[in-house]
């Protein structure tokens, strides 16, 4: 009970016979992912929160890692190793059913929902993020993959843009602009010191748990939506330390808006203002 915040209380601890993955509660009723290979998807009545019912436990062929719910479905990532995104029809709790499936050929580590599009974390460090459309529940299809070159924690949604808790130490946080779903692409990529194991996101900011001892959770500011036209970025005055310096070539690296350029120029001189 968390109506004061200051002081949270247990009300019941309930055995689910397998480690608890990421859940999601609907109503009254708690739906949840465990580490069971053979009871994977569990169906908890948390009407009394002080004693939890269990109405179901359902065996989707491999352990169940994120859950999200819209109406009458669940959209599940599983580590089963030809079905790693399932639908399943939760209209009654005591008995779901698989309406739908996608072999992803990684196992699903996430997965979010915005509209008929779901957004799929894999356990991989190639193609680890997929768009699928649920329009039809039956048969989803895979839309777009991006290689967020890292495996994929948990995901966050916020408009058109998506926020990835990233495995790796030094960049934890990923953020995607799915406005086109068919092809979504990666905006950036933040160090926050630590690997990214959990992401929310309400309003502007980005929720993030770690696994660092002494920094679990971070906030951070969410991306702005806001696209200018045009404009230039100069950047402060390099001194080399010599007149007689050449340069060659220019390089850079950048993910460019489709429909639009990206020009460098460089300036050179014998003093700063020259």
């Amino acid at each position: 009970d968390v109506s004061n915040v200051n002081a949270p209380v247990l009300k019941s601890q309930t055995n689910i016979a397998g480690q608890g993955n990421k859940g999601v509660v609907v109503g009254n009723y708690l739906y949840m992912g465990t580490e069971s290979s053979t009871k994977g998807f569990v169906i908890y009545d948390i009407s009394n929160p002080s004693s939890p019912v269990m109405k179901s436990q359902f065996n989707v062929g491999g352990v169940v890692t994120s859950v999200a719910v819209s109406g009458n479905y669940a959209y599940i990532a599983t580590r089963n190793s030809s079905k790693e995104f399932q639908i399943i029809n939760i209209s009654s709790p005591t008995a779901p059913s698989v309406t739908g499936y996608l072999n992803l050929a990684n196992d699903g580590r996430a997965v979010a929902l915005n509209g008929v599009t779901a957004y799929v974390g894999l356990d991989s460090s190639t193609n680890g993020f997929v768009t699928v459309n649920i329009s039809n529940v039956a048969s989803p299809t895979s839309l777009g993959t991006v290689d967020v070159d890292n495996t994929i924690q948990d995901i966050g949604v916020l408009g058109n843009y998506v926020y990835l808790a990233l495995d790796d130490e030094n960049e934890g946080l990923g953020v995607m602009n799915a406005t086109s779903p068919t092809a979504p692409f990666l905006s950036y990529i933040q160090d926050v010191e630590g690997k990214g194991t959990g992401v929310d996101v309400s309003g502007d900011y980005v929720f993030l748990s770690l696994d660092t001892s002494n920094k679990g959770l971070v906030l951070t500011g969410a991306a702005s939506v806001s696209v200018a036209s045009s404009g230039n970025y100069l950047s402060s005055i390099y001194d080399t330390g010599s007149i007689d310096t050449r340069y060659n070539y220019l390089s850079w690296s950048a993910t460019v808006v489709s429909g639009s350029t990206v020009t460098l120029q460089l300036r050179t001189a014998s003093t700063a203002a020259g």
